[in-house]
């Protein structure tokens, strides 16, 4: 992924595709318990994975579909250990998100599996597609279909609890993780979108809500805090040669970011007017009163870029913006992560 970025830096626009989907609903959603009992996997008592980093790949429809998966020491192939996803950006690749975001270190701490998936395509992207389809959370999408065969080859490798399963990203992956909140929410307990919160209103529908905590910068200079693409970034090629702010799903950029999280929080029934709390010098989060279980809150990182906060960039990415170093999202995510848990039955 480094190489990827390093790329990135210079044309600063792959990382900006991607979208993110809502629930959109008629009956009260269902909430769920963090406090519910594990849900183990088909490898809990014969797993006998240790502890490391592995590479591993399968076929997924008609596409080879790779990973990295990071096991724990907790991991003892009786107790269920929760799952991570981690998404990389658009134009990115695994290897370097996997290290960078401090997920897999802290997976060892905290006793949870993470795996770090490939995208797809010439560059590297996830749900998304050139054609009128634009961005595609049907059950025949590709990454859709890929990450739910991802859960179920892991629950035969290892020993996982189904029951708290979580995806975060950034970019086009923080995006793809709301995506797959919408198209596999009776699999996801939550997820937390980092530089990536779109609202694509009533385009998904889900039985239950996902709690989301999501991350973003007021000065991100690609996918833009008020809404919209930086001009130089839709201007700019796709893979397909239509310029970026022209492909059928850019419209998914269309408002503030602010905008975007209240929509999400209006579908999941919480109060209209969240409360903002300063967390540090440069930090506010965002959080909605909401029914029980259905969290919704952002974070913005006032001096913020198009960053993980609490992870410096290398200095080739400096134009990707400032890097908030007051939290470490990736802390905070797991944090609200353990609080969540998909519902009984």
């Amino acid at each position: 992924m480094r190489k990827m970025w390093a790329a990135a830096a210079a044309s600063l626009v792959s990382l900006a595709l991607g979208g993110v989907l809502v629930v959109a609903q008629d009956e009260p959603l269902e909430p769920m318990s963090a406090s519910r009992a594990p849900s183990p996997s088909a490898g809990c008592g014969t797993a006998s994975a240790t502890a490391g980093t592995s590479h591993d790949s399968m076929e997924v429809g008609d596409l080879m579909r790779s990973w990295y998966t990071h096991v724990p020491p907790a991991h003892d192939g009786q107790t269920p250990l929760p799952l991570v996803i981690q998404l990389h950006g658009n134009g990115s690749d695994a290897t370097f998100l996997a290290g960078f975001t401090g997920l897999d270190a802290l997976g060892d701490e905290e006793g949870f599996v993470t795996v770090t998936p490939e995208g797809r395509g010439q560059v590297q992207r996830w749900i998304y597609e050139f054609d009128e389809r634009g961005w595609d959370v049907t059950p025949s999408n590709p990454d859709v279909l890929f990450i739910g065969a991802l859960i179920d080859r892991l629950g035969l490798q290892l020993c996982l609890d189904l029951a708290r399963v979580y995806v975060t990203g950034i970019s086009n992956g923080g995006q793809a993780a709301t995506a797959l909140a919408c198209a596999l929410d009776e699999r996801i307990a939550a997820i937390a979108p980092v530089a990536g919160v779109v609202d694509s209103g009533d385009d998904c529908r889900t039985a239950r809500p996902v709690p989301i905590l999501a991350f973003h910068g007021q000065e991100d200079p690609i996918a833009l805090f008020d809404g919209g693409l930086a001009p130089f970034v839709a201007e700019s090629p796709s893979e397909v040669g239509t310029p970026l702010g022209d492909l059928p799903m850019a419209w998914i950029f269309e408002g503030p970011v602010t905008e975007r999280v209240a929509g999400i929080a209006k579908r999941y029934g919480c109060a209209p007017e969240p409360s903002p709390e300063l967390i540090a010098e440069h930090v506010e989060e965002i959080r909605y009163a909401c029914p029980d279980g259905a969290d919704v809150a952002l974070v913005v990182a006032t001096d913020g870029g198009h960053a993980w906060p609490g992870a410096a960039l290398p200095p080739e990415l400096e134009p990707l913006g400032h890097v908030n170093m007051e939290i470490d999202a990736s802390h905070m995510m797991w944090d609200f992560f353990a609080q969540h848990a998909l519902p009984e039955g």
